[in-house]
């Protein structure tokens, strides 16, 4: 994969904004915006994933979940308050990095890699306006 940048302005506005609604009602904002920007990621999750027709069980792509998680500022730094995981779940895990890298048994079919990978823009793009969004609203209600 190339290297590449890209500049994504407006962060600190948002950042600022933030910190004045305080703790839970940020967390909340976070959260909500957080999930609705990775949304696409696992659609296409979901999309790509590998499907057995003649399994009788549960299969992966039924089992991708999304979750979000307050972070420890002391292990993950101080400008880190929430972490989004969008993945299969746990009962599927060895299936996925099967799937994910291949094994002796079977070729790679990647599908968690590259959903993050081809939805980056909408993703950032997304948090940004998303994120705007949240704190408007918020905002709004607790001017009532």
């Amino acid at each position: 994969m190339m290297n590449e940048s890209w500049e994504i302005t407006g962060l600190d506005d948002l950042e600022r904004q933030l910190a004045a609604l305080g703790g839970e009602d940020g967390l909340t904002a976070l959260r909500r915006a957080s999930r609705a920007a990775m949304k696409p990621v696992k659609e296409q999750m979901i999309a790509n994933a590998p499907f057995d027709d003649d399994s009788q069980g549960e299969h992966m792509r039924d089992k991708i979940s999304m979750t979000t998680k307050k972070t420890d500022k002391r292990k993950a730094g101080k400008n880190n308050a929430l972490a989004v995981r969008v993945g299969p779940t746990k009962k599927h895990a060895q299936k996925a990095i099967a799937a994910e890298y291949g094994n002796e048994h079977q070729e790679a079919i990647p599908f968690m890699r590259p959903a993050l990978f081809d939805q980056r823009h909408q993703v950032v793009d997304g948090m940004r306006t998303k994120l705007a969004v949240e704190i408007e609203r918020i905002v709004r209600k607790n001017a009532r």
